[in-house]
């Protein structure tokens, strides 16, 4: 609601309600909305009022005022706008604003942050070009775009009008450059956030005639370092709570040091100079501002110094040849000293390169001559290249990144002096090495995009008044002791787009005293019960329905976490089909010892089926798979505090049946938020769970009769509502008898059977009707099992009952039965699976995915990434090479194929399913890509599913009856191609596209 004070008229009789802001009154408004929808089924009573359009008296008022501006009106027509499209959903719009898109320091920024939101965040993106430019196409990804056309000022307001959300939130400006229509922007009444790239000089050039628009429009900045912020502040006096610093980032891409004799290799590659120590530049625009003409000084006072002939300074970009500035000379004339001074065989300006990287690899250092540069991207380039950085002094924010250790800070323009310690460092092989591992790391850790993005959006949400992403919820009982350190482990996350919501539940200790100290901190609610609940489930609940965002966080009061739990973990739901993601735990006892890795140490997992490497490596998992072979048996996610869930998933779920419950409702919480989505597990202990005496499980004898009814109940629940493997059911019954007999020893055994009446009998009559469902033998488990679905497309509903294949898999497994003996124990590779089918049954697997970017032969998360049309594995590598419906995800199928065969052994195959067309007689190419160019569509986009990166995997190819003979025209006479199409509905093999091909030596 609005703020309201009537003590002026009703004096100590009066109400007072305080403290709202235009981002509280939407979320009161939407709440308000919401409940009106879900009580009043009469339209004509569908009203909500509010109190007032301008009760200036009482402080309430929607009407416009010089404080918020238009800001009140906006939050209401946002609310109305998420009440109609989904009002589980936090959302916000931004219209980016840049002077062009050319392939530039500030618009690569601008492009990975637009880039880094379109994935991370729900918010809505639209991006302005004052001109356009080359990343055009690349913005074009990731957000809708848009380049003026009119000067006139009329027309020009009409255009971005016509172009931005009506429910803009925020216009971010990139680089002061793009504040030339600063004074159009303001007459949209939006907070104007400016992100600032630029030190005076600089502002100067590329902001002249304007500043006095920028700083009267201006709300908020951002300063890529302290060198801008101290320039803002002091030069234009900026109050300091208007600015922001959030230090430029580029994406982690090197994984370790090259050796020499690597670099050599790479050279080679390169065409560059071989067995000489090279010393980067690079820049390019104005020679000046980039100092390229120190660099020449530099060169040359080295080969004064130095007449040696193993040192190379090679220059990345260009200049334009008449560019002069009066003080520094023209640039023709700089390039002339080169032959004047004989340096033709020690400095080269190589040109521009599109592969920065590659190159500074095969250097020693990278050398920032620089006499501005706000916060240069290529000195965190070289420094992910392992090189230590020589820059100068007051000449912008570099310093503020190689301090004392990861490179030289000199005095400014001081030539000589930067020539000296590019000299120690060629000479000094061991500490150059120190100075530039010191630089890689520190990149990693606090300019990577993941360190850089959590701050930018902060300041995002602040200055726009969006919900946050992440809702933390800290249910709390008599935990004061622990507070401290759960909450400072919360508030000191790397990323920071959270609200905290702290529910105490009625506490007898100083609880109060200490979640009081936190009232002030941003984004945080406190809510105290004056009567304890009986139960953390229904804090939970309560939590869930108070949270705007749209992840939660239930973080428990006794625990705590590394200050990078959120960054780790959140990426995860760029796969729209996660609903879990959580991580692995340390211990902490009841003395405060950690206990690493205590869950997979202490046999925790132990009796589940799988060895302990499932929970020491990350993985992602289809949440039936999941449920039916993991969760069913226990509860491996032992601790909430571990995990994050998605909102949306917990409101959609019936949670009626599990309220009452003690101690288990947790695990049938997980099991509901899985069983329509997927899971994502985290190898890294990022939580830390504290184990008390007094735990859930009482030891007390008197409290095993309850639990094991617990265990009882809660395995009926997801055997009534999943079809669960004989084995599985087994291992219900032998692990809670072996948990028992581990807490309560003298527990009598006819007890057991009392309390757990499950077994085979009972778990056979525990049946659903499905619309279709037959009995058979499944030839991928090797068991007699039912096949079921409730869905008409059997293709990928048609599920086994004990492994949970589909139709495909099913059909390629028979045809390996029926054409190879033992094959179980060859060597065989899969590329990009979904399931564990394989390597459940086969002893010499293994498989890989496809992460786009990514170099082949690498490994992301633990998994080996390959291209199928770029294969690093040797010839004849294995017996089998599989594929599920993979080669219609690729370009060149050609390629891929005969890459495939290429690793196979002579008497091995090439065994795959693909999706055939029946009533398409010739196949058609849907998508075209050469190199890394970007993608051509030939038709309209498709996607399928794809267990990794963001859960979507373009369809390249409609392959059509023509598809054998095809590929046998790409394999030649040499192999033959095979086609079974056999229907058995015994085997569970009915359905849609069921052709399984083989590729052997005839």
């Amino acid at each position: 609601m609005l703020n309201w004070d009537n003590t002026a008229r009703r004096g100590l009789a009066g109400d007072i309600f305080l403290h709202n802001t235009p981002s509280v009154y939407g979320s009161w408004l939407t709440e308000a909305f919401n409940d009106t929808l879900k009580h009043k089924t009469n339209d004509s009573k569908k009203f909500v009022f509010i109190n007032a359009w301008n009760e200036w008296g009482e402080g309430t008022h929607l009407e416009p005022d010089q404080k918020y501006g238009y800001s009140y009106l906006n939050a209401t027509k946002q609310a109305i706008g998420k009440t109609i499209n989904n009002p589980t959903v936090s959302a916000g719009s931004i219209l980016f604003v840049s002077h062009d898109a050319f392939f530039a320091g500030a618009q690569l920024i601008l492009l990975n942050t637009v880039k880094w939101l379109s994935k991370n965040t729900s918010l809505k993106l639209k991006v302005l070009f004052i001109a356009g430019g080359k990343l055009l196409g690349e913005f074009s990804k990731y957000a809708e775009t848009h380049v003026l056309t009119n000067s006139n000022n009329g027309d020009e307001l009409r255009e971005i009008e016509g172009f931005m959300d009506k429910d803009t939130n925020l216009i971010y400006m990139n680089s002061v450059a793009s504040g030339k229509i600063t004074k159009t922007l303001s007459q949209f009444n939006i907070p104007v956030l400016l992100h600032v790239h630029e030190l005076q000089k600089s502002i100067e050039v590329y902001a002249e005639g304007y500043i006095p628009d920028i700083l009267k429009y201006t709300s908020h900045y951002i300063a890529c370092s302290k060198a801008v912020y101290k320039n803002l502040n002091e030069n234009y006096k900026i109050d300091t709570n208007q600015i922001n610093v959030v230090h430029e980032y580029v994406k982690n891409e090197v994984k370790a040091h090259l050796s020499t004799a690597a670099k050599e290799e790479l050279k080679k590659k390169l065409g560059l100079p071989l067995n000489k120590k090279l010393v980067f530049g690079v820049g390019l625009g104005l020679f000046w501002r980039k100092g390229a003409d120190i660099f020449i000084d530099v060169c040359n006072y080295i080969k004064q110094t130095q007449n040696s002939e193993d040192i190379m300074f090679l220059w990345i970009g260009d200049f334009v040849t008449d560019e002069k500035k009066q003080k520094y000379g023209a640039w023709a004339d700089h390039y002339k000293k080169i032959e004047k001074l004989g340096l033709e065989k020690n400095i080269q300006f190589i040109g521009t390169k599109n592969n920065i990287r590659d190159y500074l690899q095969t250097g020693e250092l990278f050398l920032l001559p620089s006499r501005e540069d706000p916060f240069p991207l290529v000195c965190l380039e070289a420094a992910d290249c392992y090189l230590p950085v020589v820059c100068f002094a007051d000449a912008g924010g570099m310093p503020e990144f190689v301090q004392d250790d990861a490179g030289f800070v000199v005095p400014f323009e001081d030539t000589s002096a930067m020539a000296e310690k590019v000299l120690y460092l060629l000479n000094n092989e061991k500490d150059r090495a120190k100075r530039g591992k010191v630089a890689h790391d520190r990149f990693v850790e606090n300019f990577s995009i993941g360190a850089s993005m959590g701050k930018i959006l902060k300041t995002i949400r602040t200055v726009g008044s969006i919900t946050p992403l992440v809702s933390v919820i800290v249910p709390n009982f008599n935990y004061a002791r622990y507070l401290p350190q759960r909450l400072e482990s919360i508030y000191n996350q790397t990323f920071q787009d959270f609200e905290v919501i702290i529910l105490d539940d009625c506490s007898s200790d100083n609880s109060l005293e200490v979640i009081e100290k936190y009232r002030d901190r941003p984004s945080t609610s406190i809510i105290v019960n004056e009567k304890n609940s009986g139960s953390v489930f229904h804090q939970w609940k309560k939590g869930v329905e108070m949270a705007k965002g749209k992840y939660i966080w239930i973080a428990e009061a006794d625990d705590y976490c590394e200050n990078t739990f959120l960054e780790k973990l959140l990426p995860a739901f760029t796969n729209n089909n996660v609903n879990i993601a959580y991580c692995n735990s340390n211990a902490v006892n009841a003395d405060g010892i950690i206990e690493k890795d205590f869950y997979n140490k202490c046999g925790y997992y132990n009796g589940l089926g799988y060895k302990s490497s499932k929970w020491e490596n990350d993985y992602i998992n289809n949440g039936i798979d999941e449920i039916k072979n993991v969760l069913a048996i226990k509860n491996t996610i032992p601790n909430c505090s571990a995990m994050i869930f998605r909102k949306e998933a917990f409101l959609k779920s019936d949670l009626s049946k599990i309220e009452n419950l003690k101690c288990n409702h947790d695990w049938l919480t997980y099991v509901n938020l899985i069983k329509d989505g997927m899971i994502n597990y985290y190898a890294q202990p990022l939580n830390y769970h504290r184990r008390h005496d007094q735990s859930v499980i009482s030891k007390n004898a008197k409290g095993y009769k309850k639990t094991i009814s617990e265990y009882f109940l809660s395995h009926l629940y997801i055997a009534e509502r999943f079809n669960i493997s004989d084995n599985v059911k087994q291992k219900m019954e032998s692990l809670l008898s072996t948990n028992l007999k581990n807490n309560w020893k003298e527990i009598p055994s006819g007890d057991i059977r009392r309390c757990y009446p499950l077994n085979k009998q009972a778990f056979s009559i525990i049946e659903k009707k499905y619309k279709h469902k037959n009995s058979g033998f499944c030839p991928v488990c090797k068991s007699n099992t039912v096949f079921y679905s409730n869905e008409d497309w059997l293709r990928d509903h048609y599920r086994c009952m004990n492994c949970n294949s589909i139709p495909r898999e099913r059909a390629l497994f028979h045809v390996l039965d029926k054409n190879y003996d033992n094959w179980q124990n060859k060597k065989i590779h899969e590329s990009s699976p979904s399931n564990r089918h394989f390597k459940n049954v086969v002893e010499q697997y293994s498989f890989s995915q496809y992460y786009h970017g990514h170099k082949p032969g690498s490994h992301i998360n633990g998994i080996r990434n390959e291209d199928l049309e770029k294969l690093t594995f040797p010839d004849n590598s294995f017996d089998f090479f599989i594929t599920l419906d993979v080669l219609e995800h690729v370009f060149n199928p050609d390629v891929a194929i005969r890459e495939m065969l290429r690793a196979i052994t002579s008497d091995g195959a090439v065994v795959f399913t693909v999706p055939i067309h029946k009533q398409l007689m010739k196949s058609v190419q849907r998508a075209v890509r050469f190199d890394d160019n970007p993608i051509k569509y030939l038709l309209p986009e498709e996607y399928h599913g794809n267990p990794v990166g963001d859960g979507r995997s373009l369809v390249t190819w409609d392959y059509g009856q023509d598809f054998k003979s095809l590929v046998q025209k790409w394999i030649g006479s040499d192999y033959e191609i095979k086609r079974v199409n056999q229907t058995n509905d015994k085997l569970g093999i009915i359905g849609e596209y069921l052709d399984v091909f083989l590729i052997v030596k005839p």
